[in-house]
């Protein structure tokens, strides 16, 4: 696509991301490239609620239990031949499923189908919301058996959950079922949005991602009603139900 000897996108197949039980190709419905200046992997969210990522396996953002690099040829594997990431079970034995996907620079994340959040790959500055900074993916810790982050409870004493969730270079946000948001990570530039430079959800003494509040939002418009999948050092944008429209949220 750049011209020169390069192919063309026109030219170029589309991903084989694999089959499924009958045979039939797999397809996806959304797809998040990470979108920082070190990042070098691309993810899927299929149809069939499984999450699939290829490129750079560094810190295991891949999700695959190793460090390898998925669908670069020269004797790495493909990314048809790639297994769906474990993200695990359910209290019913059931593999638990993604209804969206978010890649940051060294890690990604998941939001599931009953509302909660994990992530995977690099752990430094609490990025990945486990109350430490342990790469999570890459052999030590797997994916599956990573619990949910605890993202605090609500006033009826119920965990609160998510609708969606956007990785940025080193934090997270999600907007939460009750419209509130809560990022952790690296704060140093305030992008966690509570008012310091503080890191949130690697341990330590350091605060907890359930004991952090939400964000004080203001006056702007009320609960948020959805969340843009373009955060950045410095704030994001949220749709909120006053007006309809998105509001770039300086952090």
């Amino acid at each position: 696509g750049k011209g020169g000897s390069t192919a063309t996108v026109a030219a170029t197949p589309a991903i084989n991301l694999g089959i499924d039980e009958d045979g039939a190709l797999l397809t996806a419905k959304a797809i998040s490239a990470g979108r920082v200046r070190w990042s070098v992997h691309t993810c899927a969210l299929l149809e069939n609620g499984d999450v699939k990522c290829w490129g750079e396996g560094t810190n295991g953002r891949l999700g695959q239990g190793n460090e390898d690099d998925i669908g670069r040829g020269g004797g790495t594997a493909t990314v048809a031949a790639t297994p769906a990431i474990n993200l695990g079970i359910d209290e019913d034995g059931a593999s638990l499923t993604a209804k969206a996907i978010s890649a940051g620079e060294l890690h990604t994340c998941a939001l599931l189908e009953n509302g909660d959040v994990k992530c995977w790959g690099e752990g430094s500055g609490g990025r990945l919301g486990q109350g430490n900074q342990t790469d999570i993916g890459s052999g030590t810790v797997s994916v599956a058996a990573t619990p949910a982050i605890n993202l605090g409870i609500d006033e009826d004493g119920a965990l609160l959950t998510a609708k969606a969730i956007s990785a940025g270079k080193q934090h997270t946000c999600a907007l939460l079922e009750n419209g509130e948001v809560k990022c952790w990570g690296k704060g140093n530039r305030g992008q966690l949005g509570q008012g310091d430079a503080l890191d949130v959800g690697k341990g330590g003494s350091t605060a907890t991602v359930a004991a952090t509040p939400a964000i004080n939002l203001g006056t702007v418009g009320g609960a948020a009603a959805e969340l843009r999948d373009t955060s950045t050092p410095y704030g994001f944008f949220a749709k909120f139900d006053k007006d309809g429209k998105y509001q770039w949220v300086r952090q």
